[in-house]
This record gives C-alpha cells, sequence and structure tokens, in this order.
C-alpha cells in the first residue's frame, strides 16, 4: 500500500513540474523574473490553514450574527452593519482572538514552511541571476496580514528585512538601502516587509493599531497614514521591471486594485496565484489590462498558492542556473 501511495505521489510531482516548465515557457517567467523588481502581495490566504481567517473567529462571528439583520454570509458586510457601540465591541473581540491565534502560532506548519520555502527560492533567484540592477536586489512583501509569520521566517532565515508599518515607515533610513558582503565583494537579496493594514507589535494586536476589514476600513483616524504607506507601494510598482506576485489575496479592496491597474498602465506585470479555479475571481479593474496580467490556475490536485508558486519560482531558478 505504501509504495503506491509513494508512486501517486512522486506522479503527482511529475505532473506539476512538466505543468510548471510549460508555464514557466509560456509567459516567459525567467526573462521576467530573472531581472525583475519583484514585489509581492500576501493575502490572507497564504497562510493556508496555519492561521485563522475571518470565519474562524468564532467569537467575533457568533457576536456579529446576533447583532446582523440580513442575509448576507459576509463578515464585512456584518461588521458595516453595526452601530459604533457594537461595532467596537465586535472590534474587542476580534483582537482579543487574535492575539490567541497570534501566541499559538506553530512555525512548523507544513503552510508556513511553504511560505519558508517560497521566500528561500526568492533569495536564491535574487542572489543568483546576472545582469540585476542594484534596486532589483529588494525584495518588497506587501501584506494585508497583521500577523509577525513573515518577519519570523525572514529573521530566523537571518535575511536582511526592514519592517514597514503605517506609523514606522517615516522614521526609517533604511527602505532604500540594498545589504552588501564585503567578505565577497556582493550585493545580498534584501527584504522590506510592509504592513498595509497593520501588525502586532511584540507579539501583541493593539485595537487602535489596525485597519479593520470591511468596506469602513479607511473611514478612521488611522486611514490617511495607511494611504501613505499604500503610496510608497505604488512607487515600488512602478519602477521599470517590476513585476508584482499576488497570493492569498481576494481581490475585494477596490482602493489596492485601483493602485495595481495605475501601476499596470505604467509597465507593471502581474502573477496572479488562483487557489480555486473557479470561486477565485480577479477583479475586472486588475483583469482588463489582458496580457499584462499573468494568471496560474490551481492544479487539478490542489495544493496551497504560496507552495504553488514556491514551486514555479524554483523551476525559474534552475534555468538560470
Amino acid at each position: 500500500m505504501n509504495e503506491i501511495l509513494d508512486e501517486n505521489v512522486l506522479e503527482t510531482k511529475t505532473n506539476e513540474n512538466q505543468i510548471n516548465e510549460e508555464i514557466i515557457k509560456k509567459y516567459r517567467l525567467r526573462e521576467i523574473l530573472a531581472s525583475a523588481n519583484i514585489s509581492f502581495l500576501f493575502g490572507s490566504g497564504v497562510n493556508g490553514r496555519a492561521f485563522p481567517q475571518l470565519i474562524g473567529f468564532k467569537e467575533t462571528n457568533n457576536f456579529l450574527d446576533e447583532k446582523y439583520i440580513g442575509d448576507s454570509n459576509s463578515f464585512e458586510e456584518k461588521l458595516n452593519s453595526l452601530d459604533e457601540i457594537d461595532r467596537n465591541k465586535a472590534n474587542e473581540l476580534f483582537v482579543k482572538e487574535f492575539n490567541i491565534a497570534e501566541e499559538n502560532i506553530d512555525m512548523k506548519h507544513s503552510d508556513i514552511m511553504d511560505v519558508e520555502n517560497l521566500i528561500e527560492n526568492t533569495y536564491r533567484l535574487v542572489e543568483t541571476t546576472e545582469n540585476r540592477q542594484d534596486s532589483s536586489y529588494k525584495v518588497n512583501i506587501f501584506t494585508l496580514n497583521y500577523d509577525d509569520i513573515v518577519e519570523t521566517i525572514l529573521q530566523n532565515k537571518s535575511y536582511v528585512n526592514n519592517v514597514l508599518s503605517a506609523d514606522s515607515y517615516k522614521k526609517t533610513n533604511f527602505f532604500d538601502v540594498i545589504g552588501y558582503n564585503f567578505k565577497y565583494n556582493k550585493k545580498i537579496p534584501t527584504f522590506i516587509t510592509a504592513k498595509l493594514h497593520g501588525s502586532v507589535n511584540r507579539g501583541i494586536l493593539a485595537q487602535d493599531a489596525i485597519i479593520y476589514p470591511g468596506n469602513k476600513k479607511y473611514e478612521t483616524a488611522l486611514g490617511s497614514k495607511f494611504f501613505e504607506l499604500m503610496f510608497l507601494m505604488k512607487e515600488e510598482l512602478i519602477k521599470q521591471n517590476a513585476v508584482l506576485i499576488v497570493i492569498g489575496y481576494s481581490g475585494n479592496d477596490e482602493h489596492l486594485n485601483g493602485l495595481i491597474s495605475d501601476a499596470i498602465e505604467s509597465s507593471l506585470t502581474v502573477i496572479w496565484f488562483k487557489y480555486d479555479n473557479v470561486k477565485d475571481v480577479i477583479p475586472e479593474t486588475i483583469r482588463k489590462h489582458g496580457d499584462k496580467v499573468i494568471v496560474i490556475d490551481q492544479l487539478e490536485d490542489k495544493i496551497g498558492t504560496a507552495k504553488r508558486c514556491s514551486n514555479i519560482i524554483e523551476g525559474v531558478f534552475k534555468e538560470c542556473l
């Protein structure tokens, strides 16, 4: 029985490798990524099952169900319908549950290991490929998640990383600094982790330091600060040879979609990974740009999008050797 299972796994992996090779060739990903200014956009789906998504916050969802009058199943719709008092109560419950989940993150979870492998393969690609401009040694990770999974991975890998939030980015002088190895006289890949909607601080999420889900997310005192951080993102995405790799993002943030669309018109290439080929819908604002948006469909034997992206980048890296 084990031999049969091993053969099935090997066949599945072989099929995926063949599909990935075809994708790399079809979309010329070697040429695109080997000299690109690479940025990632991480949504909640990037963490897979390793960290609860909105539906996993039981107390918060129960409270919303008690208060909501309507037929929508949307977390955001329910939250938007509340008056100020109940909305603050829902926010308190959300932050409490989030901090419990944050405290219990398993960094050895297979889905987090997929994110780690993705970051490592990106590092190897940037470090190895030649003819790079100085700016292309910087890899931006724009994340909508509050957790510190990405930062912890980068710290554990001892990669150069600078974390930006709405409150910190004006205080840093390191956003445009590229790491340099003086022993070997060469530049080294340098990461920027930009927390677009807020971040934990020393493992704790503060209720007044984040943008909450929903269509009223920017109608807070924090809104203007986060818009400034998004403008910084736009500056990165309109650079020559800029590529944005989208993983785990639902496409429901119109402000962000508009920013990406504007950058595409300025030459940005978007590579969008789908987790579900039917349910995942790329916003029309972005989809309208046609060939500038490369859509990577899910495999028949579904795997996480971080793993899917990691395997393709590994394939590109091997072709560059």
